[in-house]
């Protein structure tokens, strides 16, 4: 599933426990669910019909490592940054 991926790799200046609790946050809120396929486990949210993003991370030090793709019926597709934190609106 290497293929076909965004990888982004942020740097930030907090505890990395607060910036833990905010990507698993925008998860969940955005519908993302634990997945596995192949051994490898990611965070996957969609449908069969539309497609799925799937996202990644870890932490390492004060460098946040992300992975983002599509994943639909032609493969996986490299995620864009912008549309990697699309928030849903909430009115």
């Amino acid at each position: 599933m290497k293929k076909g991926k965004s990888n982004y790799n942020l740097t930030f200046n907090s505890d990395s426990t607060l910036v833990n609790n905010i990507v698993q946050s925008y998860l969940k809120e955005s519908g993302f669910n634990m997945y596995e396929k192949k051994g490898e486990k990611y965070y996957r949210a969609g449908d069969a019909m539309l497609g799925y993003k799937g996202f990644n991370y870890s932490i390492n030090g004060n460098n946040l490592i992300i992975e983002a793709w599509l994943d639909g019926a032609l493969g996986d597709f490299p995620l864009a940054v912008f549309g990697l934190f699309i928030c849903n609106s909430r009115t």
